[in-house]
Order: structure tokens, then C-alpha cells, then sequence
């Protein structure tokens, strides 16, 4: 029977897209299966300690907690370890480029630097919200 010990990521934002995750424990096999809250989800890798799976954006619309299982054919489900779904955060722009434009001048586009940007942002100018395209930059 698996035994879970940790999971990454313990947190993920709501309305985060499909997100892989990984659990950390022991028992696993080519034929374990995770579930999420109750509900079965492929798995897409494993090691003997490692069990790799994609969280679906389907389970990420609502504030909570999520239980993750575990189970080999003919064995009892794991202990749950929990991912919990969090409001998404704060975001702080740091800087427009470009910082300035001629009035009347042809439409352009304005890239906004900053954090805690998440791929469902939306960039109002003047109170009005517009195209916005999510570019995630890490360093």
C-alpha cells in the first residue's frame, strides 16, 4: 500500500491553469492511481518514492482544500496529504514600458512589470480592462 509524505505544490492559486504536481512516499508501482478527492487522475510518471500527476483547472475554480490519494490495484487508499486552493494574490506593477506615448498617436502595446501576476490578470487602464496576454518571466 502507497504511504504519502509530501506533496508539491502544497498550494496553488484559483483558476491556476492544469498543474503538475508530485508526491513524495513510498509503494508506488507503474499501476498506482491518485485520486483528488475521490475522483481518479491519470498519473503521468512514477518512481518507487515518486508519484507525478497533472491537476486538472477544473479542480482549481473554488477556494479549499483538495484530498490526494493514492492506491495500488488490490490495496487500500494511502493516507491524504491536502493541496489547498488559495485566493489569488496581490499583484504590484513595478514599471510600464513604454512610460510615455504622443497623444493621438497609433495604438501600442505596454508591457507591465511587477509580481504576483498570475496567467489570469488583467491590465485595466483608466478602469478598463484590456487585451492582456500572461508572460510569466523567471529568473
Amino acid at each position: 500500500m502507497p504511504v504519502l509524505t509530501s506533496i508539491d505544490p502544497a498550494s496553488v492559486a484559483i483558476n491556476s491553469p492544469d498543474t503538475p504536481v508530485s508526491i513524495q512516499g513510498s509503494g508506488f508501482a507503474a499501476a498506482s492511481m491518485v485520486q483528488v478527492n475521490g475522483s481518479a487522475v491519470n498519473t503521468n510518471g512514477w518512481t518507487s518514492n515518486q508519484l507525478f500527476f497533472v491537476l486538472p483547472a477544473a479542480d482549481l475554480t473554488s477556494l479549499g482544500t483538495l484530498s490526494v490519494t493514492a492506491s495500488n490495484p488490490g490495496t487500500a487508499l494511502s493516507n491524504s496529504l491536502t493541496i489547498t486552493v488559495t485566493p489569488n494574490p496581490v499583484p504590484t506593477a513595478t514599471a510600464l514600458s513604454p512610460a510615455s506615448a504622443a497623444i493621438g498617436g497609433s495604438d501600442f502595446a505596454v508591457t507591465v512589470t511587477g509580481s504576483n501576476f498570475v496567467p489570469t490578470s488583467i491590465v485595466q487602464w483608466n478602469g478598463s480592462p484590456r487585451a492582456t496576454t500572461y508572460g510569466a518571466v523567471r529568473s
